[in-house]
Protein backbone atom coordinates (compact mmCIF):
# COMPACT_ATOMS: atom_id res chain seq x y z
CA UNK A 1 0.00 0.00 0.00
CA UNK A 2 2.73 2.47 0.94
CA UNK A 3 4.82 1.38 -2.04
CA UNK A 4 1.98 2.23 -4.42
CA UNK A 5 1.49 5.70 -2.94
CA UNK A 6 5.25 6.38 -2.93
CA UNK A 7 5.62 5.15 -6.53
CA UNK A 8 2.82 7.51 -7.60
CA UNK A 9 4.37 10.42 -5.71
CA UNK A 10 7.77 9.87 -7.31
CA UNK A 11 6.29 9.32 -10.77
CA UNK A 12 4.24 12.52 -10.74
CA UNK A 13 6.69 14.77 -8.85
CA UNK A 14 8.52 17.48 -10.71
CA UNK A 15 11.50 17.26 -8.38
CA UNK A 16 10.39 16.91 -4.76
CA UNK A 17 8.65 14.36 -2.55
CA UNK A 18 8.08 15.17 1.13
CA UNK A 19 7.04 12.50 3.63
CA UNK A 20 5.63 13.85 6.86
CA UNK A 21 4.67 11.79 9.93
CA UNK A 22 2.23 13.40 12.34
CA UNK A 23 2.60 12.85 16.02
CA UNK A 24 0.42 10.13 17.36
CA UNK A 25 -3.04 11.54 18.02
CA UNK A 26 -5.74 10.30 20.34
CA UNK A 27 -9.11 9.69 18.63
CA UNK A 28 -11.52 8.38 21.24
CA UNK A 29 -9.94 5.28 22.73
CA UNK A 30 -7.65 4.61 19.75
CA UNK A 31 -4.31 6.22 18.93
CA UNK A 32 -3.55 7.03 15.30
CA UNK A 33 -0.63 8.11 13.17
CA UNK A 34 -0.94 10.08 9.94
CA UNK A 35 1.49 9.80 7.04
CA UNK A 36 1.38 12.62 4.49
CA UNK A 37 3.09 12.02 1.17
CA UNK A 38 3.42 15.19 -0.91
CA UNK A 39 4.79 15.64 -4.43
CA UNK A 40 5.31 18.93 -6.21
CA UNK A 41 3.84 17.74 -9.50
CA UNK A 42 0.90 19.10 -11.42
CA UNK A 43 -2.30 19.63 -9.43
CA UNK A 44 -5.16 17.24 -10.05
CA UNK A 45 -8.21 18.65 -11.82
CA UNK A 46 -10.97 19.23 -9.24
CA UNK A 47 -13.17 16.49 -10.71
CA UNK A 48 -10.30 14.01 -10.36
CA UNK A 49 -9.78 14.73 -6.64
CA UNK A 50 -13.25 13.36 -5.92
CA UNK A 51 -12.75 10.32 -8.18
CA UNK A 52 -9.12 9.44 -7.43
CA UNK A 53 -10.03 6.36 -5.36
CA UNK A 54 -12.82 5.18 -7.69
CA UNK A 55 -12.26 1.81 -9.35
CA UNK A 56 -10.96 2.14 -12.92
CA UNK A 57 -10.59 5.93 -12.73
CA UNK A 58 -7.27 7.09 -14.16
CA UNK A 59 -5.95 10.31 -15.62
CA UNK A 60 -3.80 9.88 -18.66
CA UNK A 61 -0.15 9.83 -17.62
CA UNK A 62 0.60 11.49 -20.95
CA UNK A 63 -0.90 14.84 -20.00
CA UNK A 64 1.16 15.07 -16.81
CA UNK A 65 4.34 13.49 -18.16
CA UNK A 66 4.48 15.79 -21.20
CA UNK A 67 4.62 18.83 -18.95
CA UNK A 68 7.63 17.32 -17.13
CA UNK A 69 9.82 17.37 -20.22
CA UNK A 70 11.83 20.25 -18.79
CA UNK A 71 13.17 19.06 -15.44
CA UNK A 72 13.65 21.46 -12.56
CA UNK A 73 16.96 21.66 -10.74
CA UNK A 74 16.81 20.66 -7.07
CA UNK A 75 16.92 23.52 -4.54
CA UNK A 76 19.96 22.72 -2.41
CA UNK A 77 19.51 25.78 -0.18
CA UNK A 78 16.39 24.35 1.44
CA UNK A 79 16.66 23.34 5.10
CA UNK A 80 13.76 20.89 4.81
CA UNK A 81 14.16 17.15 5.01
CA UNK A 82 13.27 16.52 1.39
CA UNK A 83 13.95 13.59 -0.87
CA UNK A 84 14.71 14.80 -4.37
CA UNK A 85 13.03 12.48 -6.84
CA UNK A 86 15.08 12.05 -9.96
CA UNK A 87 12.73 11.71 -12.91
CA UNK A 88 13.73 9.59 -15.88
CA UNK A 89 13.69 11.16 -19.31
CA UNK A 90 10.19 10.89 -20.70
CA UNK A 91 10.04 9.29 -24.12
CA UNK A 92 7.03 8.36 -26.20
CA UNK A 93 7.33 4.67 -25.27
CA UNK A 94 7.32 5.37 -21.49
CA UNK A 95 4.01 7.24 -21.58
CA UNK A 96 1.16 5.12 -20.30
CA UNK A 97 -2.29 5.23 -18.82
CA UNK A 98 -2.90 3.71 -15.40
CA UNK A 99 -5.36 0.91 -14.75
CA UNK A 100 -7.31 2.87 -12.16
CA UNK A 101 -6.88 0.10 -9.59
CA UNK A 102 -3.85 1.21 -7.56
CA UNK A 103 -5.46 3.89 -5.39
CA UNK A 104 -8.66 1.86 -5.16
CA UNK A 105 -6.71 -1.02 -3.62
CA UNK A 106 -4.76 1.38 -1.38
CA UNK A 107 -8.04 2.74 0.00
CA UNK A 108 -9.47 -0.75 0.54
CA UNK A 109 -6.39 -1.93 2.46
CA UNK A 110 -6.29 1.20 4.64
CA UNK A 111 -10.00 1.04 5.43
CA UNK A 112 -9.75 -2.70 6.13
CA UNK A 113 -7.22 -1.81 8.84
CA UNK A 114 -9.53 0.84 10.32
CA UNK A 115 -7.80 3.79 8.69
CA UNK A 116 -8.65 6.62 6.34
CA UNK A 117 -7.00 8.01 3.19
CA UNK A 118 -7.53 11.32 1.39
CA UNK A 119 -5.98 13.13 -1.55
CA UNK A 120 -5.81 16.92 -1.81
CA UNK A 121 -4.27 19.61 -3.97
CA UNK A 122 -1.89 21.93 -2.11
CA UNK A 123 -1.49 25.47 -3.43
CA UNK A 124 1.84 27.27 -3.11
CA UNK A 125 1.88 29.77 -0.19
CA UNK A 126 -1.76 28.99 0.67
CA UNK A 127 -2.97 29.45 4.23
CA UNK A 128 -5.20 26.36 4.31
CA UNK A 129 -5.68 26.09 8.06
CA UNK A 130 -8.18 23.27 7.63
CA UNK A 131 -5.47 20.81 6.59
CA UNK A 132 -3.47 19.39 9.49
CA UNK A 133 -0.67 21.19 11.30
CA UNK A 134 1.07 24.49 10.69
CA UNK A 135 4.47 22.77 10.98
CA UNK A 136 3.73 20.51 8.03
CA UNK A 137 2.22 23.32 5.98
CA UNK A 138 5.40 25.35 6.56
CA UNK A 139 7.45 22.44 5.21
CA UNK A 140 5.57 22.39 1.89
CA UNK A 141 4.28 25.97 1.72
CA UNK A 142 6.80 26.89 -0.97
CA UNK A 143 5.42 24.22 -3.31
CA UNK A 144 2.21 23.39 -5.14
CA UNK A 145 1.34 19.76 -5.65
CA UNK A 146 -0.65 16.77 -4.49
CA UNK A 147 -0.82 15.29 -1.00
CA UNK A 148 -2.01 11.83 -0.02
CA UNK A 149 -2.82 11.61 3.71
CA UNK A 150 -3.04 8.18 5.33
CA UNK A 151 -4.34 7.85 8.90
CA UNK A 152 -3.96 4.46 10.60
CA UNK A 153 -4.83 3.24 14.07
CA UNK A 154 -2.00 1.99 16.27
CA UNK A 155 -2.24 -1.23 18.23
CA UNK A 156 -1.32 -1.50 21.89
CA UNK A 157 1.61 -3.75 22.74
Amino acid sequence: MLQNVLDNAIHFADSTVVIYLHNIAQHGSAQTVTIDIFNNGKLLPEYAVDKAFDRYFSLSHQSQAAEKASEHAPDKSSKLEIKQAQQPNVTSNTLKKGTGLGLTLVKQVIEHHGGHVAITNIQENSDDSSHNSNEKNAAIKQYSGVMVSITLPLTKE
